[in-house]
């Protein structure tokens, strides 16, 4: 097994920095698109989503498609509740419909204890 080399007899396996590496890309890829949605939007930082100006603003980092829509070409919002994993917790699923036929969704919630 492929090894870098920390010292006299010892490595961390290259398998190992590589996830390591891996996670902490996704980790800021995560931070950084909900660091700018919060900065565009005025809103809070943990906020899942933020109205503001006539705009509805998502700052969920797991929403891929447009995460700015106009109030005025929203059709529909509807929320489903999801439990969480292993009963814990309030997850829910939202779905925005809009005038044109498209739909986006995201998740939103939080965990039990907090």
């Amino acid at each position: 097994m492929a090894t870098i080399e920390s010292g006299v007899g010892q490595g961390i396996p290259l398998i190992f920095l590589m996830s390591f590496g891996f996670v902490a890309t996704c980790v800021l890829v995560i931070f950084v698109r909900r660091w700018t949605a919060a900065k565009q939007s005025g809103g809070p930082f943990m906020a899942a989503f933020h109205i503001a100006n006539g705009t509805f603003y998502i700052h969920v980092a797991f929403c891929f498609k447009k995460r700015r829509i106009p109030l005025s070409s929203i059709r529909r919002i509807s929320f489903d509740f999801m439990r969480g994993r292993k009963g814990g917790g309030a997850r829910y699923f939202v779905i925005i419909e809009q005038k044109d036929g498209t739909t986006t969704m995201f998740f939103m919630g939080k965990k039990q204890g907090q």
